[in-house]
């Protein structure tokens, strides 16, 4: 479904999945963002997203951002209130190149990708 401001759903099914996409990130302890940029019109996302924050600190949730370039933790941070650092949440890869490595990569960096309150 395309990121935007009013997302229209055709089906019932669609309402029933994002409801459950909602539920999921209220439970949610990790988020892995793989080349997905979270643009700012994606506002149900963002929703979903937001009330996993709200129900719980930040110092028990981990966000890692997986791109070809650094500029999509940009609007990460503006979900994640500024709480992630290129350092901590961001893993630089490309798509589509040989590497197989994203995996482990993504295991041995999470678990120091915190989000700074």
């Amino acid at each position: 479904m395309p990121p935007t401001f009013a997302k229209r759903f055709e089906y019932p099914e669609q309402q029933s999945i994002w409801r459950d996409v909602i539920d999921v990130c209220r439970d949610a302890r990790e988020f892995i963002f793989l080349g997905y940029s979270l643009p700012p019109d994606d506002f149900l996302t963002r929703a979903a997203i937001r009330s996993a924050l709200s129900e719980t600190s930040f110092t028990d949730l981990r966000c890692l951002v997986v791109g070809k370039t650094p500029d999509v933790l940009a609007n990460a941070q503006t979900v994640f209130r500024g709480g992630l650092s290129h350092r901590r949440n961001f893993l630089q890869f490309t798509f589509g190149s040989d590497d197989a490595s994203l995996a482990r990569q993504i295991r041995t960096r999470l678990p120091l990708a915190r989000i700074e309150p």
